[in-house]
């Protein structure tokens, strides 16, 4: 007779759905569909390279997808966003590379994001633009020398162009724009050579300044305030010396996307540099980018478009999820790679542990009013509630808590090195060596019977630890 071989991942699931089942009725069977609880909302700029699509977020690293933006991973390698927040704020593709203007410089990859490397020095780094041949970033020291940087070489070297508050607007052919509020200057400078001469060309207020800056033929759009607030649109024939707002497209644009001959503004695109406009299905949002004709933008949610956006469709870009548990007083818990989440009262409400760290949720457990939430640094506890900001304390154990489980009693905690138990009034966290040293991935208790899957096999308890076989 053929021996048939199991791998331990299919036994876990099977002993997973073994005692799952139980508690199941046929009515309780549903279709599952992708929903807005685990959507990542903090996407704050787009580019591609080619047909892999990048996003980056706001403090937790980059997106790629190489479909078409039917899934999505995390390429975060260098960018040590594990270790402290990373803002990034720009992304631009040039030359086979991507790069990314961020909290902490400049960092670039030509291998579509499987690495990351620092270009330069470790800046602040608020805006960038290219005109194809040369990079320009806006750059914060916080030492004095902020300015207006420039490179030609793909990010090998960097040079100071302009010591001025760092934003620079755009870059077109050799002509570079940029907030100048260098002495004697509070306006818009422009460089006719690439950044190595400059001319003030208007003096105006902060308000009209600071904005977002885009260039169609010889139309320039800016959006009067940054890109994470509405504001109004304006328009300049000249070059910048003067401006006109721009009446018939609301005061809700937040960014400017020129593609294939067509304006897009909030909700309306324009066929003829913004002379007259026509309402689109959806609001271009803060960040956009196209492949081929395909266009993919967005703010709070992605989306794609492959008819200028007169009909769209919703870009599913989800975080991993790894954990999930129905709690007893609020309903559903989610944990994810890069955020907790809870579903009550008919609504989702983000719940992250505030210390300052990325957290991925690795496993829930529910122990009375008590929610356990295993992490890569550790064990943290919470009340089931709907309240916030939440209260938590640490629960003993650190490193890396694979799964959780409560039996009466008594709290297990798998790790990657095996599994530990915590008795009611105890401080200390007892390793169970006879399960031995590898990793415990799941925990399932069941009338009073614990049973772990780990890499080196299935172990069970009914005596609440006190011997396994």
């Amino acid at each position: 007779m053929k021996k048939i071989k199991f791998s331990i991942k299919w036994v876990l699931l099977l002993i997973s759905i073994m005692f799952l089942l139980p508690q199941l009725s046929f009515s309780q069977v549903i279709e599952w569909v992708p929903n807005e609880a685990a959507y990542r909302s903090d996407i704050c700029c787009m580019a591609h390279n080619g047909t892999v699509l990048f996003a980056g977020t706001q403090e937790k690293g980059v997106l790629r997808s190489s479909d078409n933006g039917k899934t999505w991973e995390m390429v975060n390698n260098g960018l040590s966003v594990d270790k402290q927040r990373l803002q990034i704020f720009e992304m631009l593709s040039i030359n086979s590379w991507v790069f990314i203007a961020t909290s902490r410089g400049v960092f670039r990859t030509n291998n579509d994001g499987t690495s990351w490397k620092l270009t330069g020095s470790e800046l602040f780094i608020q805006s960038m633009v290219t005109n194809g041949k040369a990079i320009f970033t806006g750059a914060g020291t916080n030492g004095g020398s902020d300015g207006i940087y420039r490179t030609t070489d793909n990010g090998e070297s960097w040079q100071l162009v302009k010591a001025t508050v760092p934003t620079v607007f755009l870059a077109d052919g050799d002509s570079v724009w940029i907030d100048d509020q260098s002495a004697g200057q509070k306006g818009i400078s422009i460089s006719a050579d690439g950044g190595n001469t400059w001319k003030a060309i208007q003096t105006v207020g902060n308000s009209i300044v600071r904005g977002k800056y885009f260039k169609s033929g010889t139309t320039i759009f800016m959006t009067e305030l940054s890109i994470f607030s509405s504001g109004d649109l304006l328009r300049s024939e000249d070059g910048g010396a003067t401006w006109t707002l721009v009446t018939n497209v609301g005061s809700g644009v937040r960014s400017v996307f020129i593609f294939d001959g067509w304006v897009f503004a909030g909700e309306n695109r324009s066929k003829d540099n913004g002379a007259t406009w026509e309402s689109t299905e959806q609001n271009i949002g803060t960040y956009a980018t196209a492949i081929g004709k395909t266009m993919y933008f967005g703010m709070d949610e992605m989306y794609r478009s492959s008819n200028y956006i007169k009909s769209t469709s919703l870009v599913n870009c989800f975080y991993p999820i790894y954990s999930m548990l129905m709690s007893e007083q609020v309903g559903l818990h989610i944990g994810t790679d890069d955020g907790y989440f809870i579903y009550g009262r008919s609504k989702y409400v983000r719940r992250d542990i505030d210390d300052n760290k990325q957290h991925t949720y690795y496993s829930l457990a529910q122990n009375g009013t008590s929610i356990y939430a295993g992490t890569e640094d550790g064990i943290y506890s919470f009340a089931d509630s709907l309240v916030l900001p939440i209260t938590y304390t640490q629960v003993g154990l650190s490193g890396t808590i694979l799964s959780l489980g409560v039996n009466g009693t008594s709290s297990y905690a798998g790790t990657n090195s095996g599994i530990y138990r915590l008795k009611n009034g105890s401080k200390t966290w007892e390793k169970q060596t006879q399960v031995g040293t590898s990793a415990v991935r799941v925990i399932v208790v069941n009338n009073g019977t614990v049973t772990v899957g780990t890499d080196n096999g299935v172990y069970i308890s009914t005596n609440d630890g006190q011997s396994w076989r």
